[in-house]
């Protein structure tokens, strides 16, 4: 049986309320007689909950298919970016000089995943430790993204530093992966050569399709968002839609439901307190079996994006769109970039970013569309991702993809 370490300091568990891509992928790499062990952080991303309960520095836990080591990691309480820092460093450190690996199958392919490239690093460490192939996966283009918001800027000792890494990562990996087509002319241009390229989208397990809800049913048109509550976001250009929506009596029957946690969800709930807003309505997190029993009772999603467009021109690949896609609701979406997994036009309605009044003219839209017609975008996006974006697809095609169509039975 071949072995595949992955490593990412907030890889989620199918318990935890977060992305599951390297569970769901490592689950079903079982399939075809590759054994999955995925290193990360002990505490959950979201939450800062710590797995670990006990004294102990780390803890291996199987579930499903999946082995889980958890790496002890020790909250601070400060300042949200150094408290960051000072993480990534202690999992980078803990990785590199971790000494119980008689617990862990010897790797043949370690796959290092940002956005933290000190996570990338560390399996490129270990990969030259083990004599394994190292497998850069790209899951967000984090220097971009830090220039974006104003953290760094391109003449910084940090940002020359990250793009040194990155670079280096890149060139000396056997495969990288990419979750977005645009990536590969972003690595191209620094000289990555074409046929390095994986692609391995997020996608979501099955499901069974569930028929839409005539309009207006128990006299209310649920709208959910899911996820983080964060920055990039923008979920305050949602609110503020909603509030034209209250403000002007547009409609006294349309209801945001938010699941999610993140750094700006306080500061959501104050706003929508202070504004006296009726109509929305926050929630915790929950995990993913979860979601789908409740995301029977709305009546369409939301997908929000902050108005970044140089960010997001070589495209984006969330979770919760192909989540969205696979419990067969329509989807209105606010974004600024036309690099999406797939046509515009199909994929539901749209506004630009930070347009807070267009995006309520197309909540009321899309609440007074016939059944047939939400029926008919519900059902397009659901066989859609059938097609492309399930997990057994994507980790039969990875597979393929790490050990070059080897026979692996």
């Amino acid at each position: 049986m071949r072995s595949v370490w992955i490593i990412n300091e907030y890889a989620y568990s199918k318990k935890d309320s977060g992305g599951t891509r390297h569970f769901n992928l490592a689950n079903n790499l079982a399939k075809h007689n590759i054994d999955t062990f995925v290193i990360a952080g002990s505490l959950v991303h979201n939450t800062r909950e710590q797995r670990i309960k006990s004294e102990k520095n780390f803890l291996i836990e199987k579930i499903e298919n999946v082995n889980f080591l958890w790496i002890r990691l020790n909250n601070l309480s400060g300042i949200y970016i150094p408290k960051r820092i000072f993480l990534m460093l202690q999992f980078f450190l803990k990785v590199i000089f971790f000494k119980n690996v008689n617990y862990l199958q010897k790797p043949d392919i370690i796959i290092g995943s940002s956005p933290t490239l000190l996570s990338a690093l560390a399996a490129y460490i270990l990969s030259k430790r083990y004599k394994a192939k190292f497998v850069y996966e790209v899951r967000d283009l984090w220097l971009l993204s830090l220039e974006e918001i104003g953290f760094l800027k391109k003449n910084n000792l940090f940002y020359i530093l990250i793009d040194f890494i990155d670079n280096f990562l890149a060139r000396n990996s056997h495969k990288l992966i990419i979750l977005f087509k645009g990536a590969k002319k972003y690595y191209m241009k620094k000289g990555i050569k074409s046929n390095k390229f994986l692609f391995i989208p997020n996608g979501t397990n099955y499901i069974p399709y569930t028929k839409n809800k005539p309009n207006f049913k128990d006299n209310k048109f649920k709208i959910f968002y899911l996820g983080a509550h964060g920055k990039f976001n923008d979920l305050f250009n949602i609110i503020k839609a909603f509030k034209i929506i209250q403000d002007n009596q547009l409609s006294s029957n349309i209801n945001l439901y938010l699941y999610g946690e993140g750094n700006q969800k306080n500061d959501l709930i104050k706003f929508v307190k202070d504004q006296n807003l009726k109509n929305i309505f926050f929630n915790k997190a929950i995990n993913r079996d979860e979601l789908i029993l409740k995301a029977k009772d709305a009546d369409a999603f939301i997908f929000s994006l902050i108005n970044r467009p140089n960010l997001y021109k070589y495209g984006l690949s969330f979770n919760k769109i192909y989540e969205y896609m696979i419990m067969s609701r329509p989807i209105v979406f606010t974004t600024c970039t036309n690099q999406l997994p797939r046509e515009k036009e199909k994929l539901g309605l749209f506004t630009d970013s930070d347009n807070p009044k267009k995006l309520a003219l197309e909540i009321i839209k899309l609440s007074n569309l016939p059944l047939h017609e939400r029926e008919k975008i519900s059902l397009d996006n659901y066989e859609f991702v059938c097609r492309n974006n399930i997990y057994s697809l994507l980790s039969e095609k990875l597979a393929k993809g790490l050990f070059d169509n080897q026979n692996l039975s």
